[in-house]
């Protein structure tokens, strides 16, 4: 079970940490197992940051169709291919606790879940 107050503070770590990049209160909606996707994804776009360019603002964090997406107000050809990377990784994690998982639809929902996490039939 989530504890939604954990959540919470896990994910406001994350902007703390990184504050370059929520200038605004984006939209932050995916499970924690994909919190560190997201912070090593920032941490990579700082690391090739050209010097003496600010990093691009956070529009959007979210789960679409089971897997990872960060949107932002605008990008740097250097990070398409980070993004990417980031993105596919998400649909090989659990996003609700980070283990390693599949990538599946369950009753029309895209997800991916670990085996432990994974819902099942009496769950529908």
């Amino acid at each position: 079970m989530l504890n939604a107050t954990k959540m919470l503070d896990d994910r406001q770590k994350i902007v703390d940490k990184f504050p370059r990049f929520f200038k605004t209160d984006p939209e932050f909606s995916c499970g924690p197992g994909w919190y560190p996707i997201v912070e090593e994804l920032l941490e990579k776009v700082l690391k090739d940051l050209p010097e003496g360019m600010d990093p691009p603002e956070i529009a959007q964090i979210k789960e679409k169709f089971g897997a990872l997406r960060i949107y932002f107000v605008y990008y740097y050809d250097m990070m398409f291919a980070l993004v990417q990377e980031a993105e596919c990784k998400s649909a090989q994690i659990c996003e609700l606790c980070g283990k390693e998982g599949l990538f599946f639809v369950h009753n029309g929902w895209w997800m991916t879940r670990c085996d432990e996490c994974r819902p099942t039939k009496q769950q529908t």
